[in-house]
């Protein structure tokens, strides 16, 4: 089976789960050709042997094996089974950005943003990164779940409703746990290292150069461990970071823009309303005028 890497999804939001089933394909029964489908479709076989393929790129995905095929893409058989075969397939969506990395890099990427109104999500998201292909992950209770879910399927939606996410969000985990690291040496709790230092220092003069002498590790060890983890590199993350507790201070307090500036570590006012401009779409005084008209209805 091909090695692909992973698809990383920016979370919060959480992915939802939509619909889930089990088909079975007597020899030369082939998973028909579809192009232009919205929602991701995560297929996990359970005996057998499927042939998938993806915009040009091909799978043979065995038994206790699974392949996300990702939303609008263009996914056919590139032959028929050559064995009774029965695999389980999950439709879900995700609301946020994703990408599909492989060697740590950008191979395809989705810009797709969600507007989230009022300011609960001001804290920079984390990656949630699952499998492109591969074998499925504590296999005995990933089929346990699988089941649970294919079984509830013939329940009515509104009595399986909670149950079926909370059972997909327990999939998710056990994929996302079970996907080997593709820097080499435990890359997220490395990211994290690197996450909690920049929460702690954001105000100060981070630097490449100060995370490197701090945490011990390369420049660029970091940046794939933080690219792997969160799809960003640490600077970007830093500068997310330091706009989220700046939208906060905008917001509840009557700071001058100058100090704010100041309070979240950026070296002058022009330089943190251009940077915020870039991320967000308005300056800051835009933002705060906005967000003070909404709370006043």
């Amino acid at each position: 089976m091909e090695e692909t890497g992973y698809v990383s999804m920016e979370v919060p939001p959480l992915p939802y789960f939509l619909e889930c089933g089990r088909t079975v394909f007597e020899p030369g029964g082939q998973h028909p050709a579809r192009s232009g489908v919205a929602v991701f479709d995560l297929l996990v076989v359970d005996e057998g042997v499927l042939y998938m393929g993806e915009e040009g790129r091909q799978w043979t995905v065995g038994r206790g094996q699974s392949l996300l095929l990702l939303p609008g893409r263009h996914h056919y058989p590139f032959k028929p089974c050559e064995v009774p075969t029965s695999f389980y397939w999950i439709h879900f969506d995700a609301p946020g950005a994703y990408a599909e990395m492989r060697n740590g890099e950008v191979a395809w990427a989705d810009p797709r943003r969600v507007e989230k109104p009022g300011w609960h999500d001001w804290f920079a998201p984390r990656a949630l990164r699952l499998p492109k292909s591969g074998p499925v992950p504590f296999p005995e209770e990933t089929f346990r779940v699988l089941k649970e879910l294919y079984d509830a399927s013939a329940q009515g939606r509104f009595a399986s409703f909670w149950n079926d996410q909370r059972r997909f969000h327990d999939l998710l985990r056990l994929l996302e746990l079970g996907r080997p690291p593709q820097t080499g040496a435990n890359a997220w709790r490395v990211a994290e290292r690197i996450e909690a230092y920049i929460k702690r220092h954001y105000a100060e003069n981070v630097t490449n150069g100060t995370l490197a002498e701090t945490l011990h590790f390369h420049p660029n060890y970091l940046l794939r461990c933080m690219k792997e983890t969160f799809g960003c590199t640490p600077l970007a993350y830093l500068q997310r970071y330091r706009i989220e507790q700046a939208k906060l201070l905008l917001a509840t307090t009557d700071l001058r823009i100058a100090e704010v500036a100041e309070r979240v570590g950026f070296a002058n006012a022009p330089y943190f309303t251009n940077g915020f401009k870039r991320e967000t779409g308005e300056t800051p005084i835009r933002f705060r005028s906005r967000f003070r008209e909404r709370e006043r209805g």
